[in-house]
């Protein structure tokens, strides 16, 4: 009978033995669930990696945008060359204005051909006047500069030069006109041979080249020679 002392106290360890157990299962689940916790926490690691991710997409958004900027800026460049290429090229062929061409329609009239060949003769007796119409038929203000005035006989041939006053005219307005009386300038006649170089009582022309904006005008006409003896 003294043997349930003992059966007690076994059964007592037993069961002290047993809560050990449960505690260090316990203590298992617990580090099980630090274990989990920390893969749990190798959750934030794998958020760093996403964030890895991320970044490396990130890397590529900023490098995309910067090959999208730098072709928008060679775009940005191409366009401003070509508009001030056209500038130039638009600023370069002058303005419409500048560019415009001159043009002068140029007529003569009224001539007269007169010289004194008294016995006393001169080196140069002849006179001469005439009316010079312009008109300026083209689209930009023009003038016009004698270039040379020749007496032409009836055979076509260039038998004497003179000078004439005035010698410019204009500017003439587009569409617009001058009638100008001109006259032989004295002591101009080349050559300076007195009533040997026209002829008393004949035909001659009298031929004016005009410059106008660099490109001759030729106008011209006729009279008889009157002479005083």
């Amino acid at each position: 009978m003294r043997l349930f002392p003992c059966t007690l106290t076994l059964a007592l360890v037993l069961a002290a033995c047993g809560d050990d157990a449960t505690g260090t299962d316990s203590t298992g689940s617990t580090s099980a669930a630090s274990t989990e916790g920390s893969s749990s926490g190798g959750t934030p690691g794998t958020t760093t990696s996403a964030d890895g991710s991320t970044g490396s997409s990130g890397g590529e958004t900023t490098a995309a945008s910067s090959g999208e900027t730098t072709a928008g800026s060679t775009a940005g460049e191409t366009e401003g060359e070509t508009t001030a290429a056209t500038s130039e090229g638009s600023s370069s062929e002058g303005g419409s204005t500048d560019g415009g061409m001159a043009s002068i329609d140029a007529a003569m009239s009224g001539l007269m051909i007169f010289q004194d060949c008294m016995p006393i003769v001169p080196p140069d007796p002849v006179g001469a006047s005439f009316t010079l119409e312009l008109t300026n038929t083209g689209d930009v203000p023009a003038s016009a500069t004698v270039v040379s005035a020749t007496f032409i006989n009836a055979g076509g041939m260039a038998v004497g030069t003179i000078d004439v006053s005035p010698n410019a005219f204009g500017p003439i307005a587009v569409g617009g006109n001058s009638m100008t009386v001109v006259t032989k300038v004295p002591n101009s006649l080349t050559p300076p041979n007195g009533c040997g170089v026209v002829q008393c009582f004949q035909g001659y022309s009298l031929e004016l080249e005009l410059d106008v904006d660099g490109s001759p005008v030729l106008v011209s006409d006729t009279a008889n020679v009157d002479c005083v003896f």
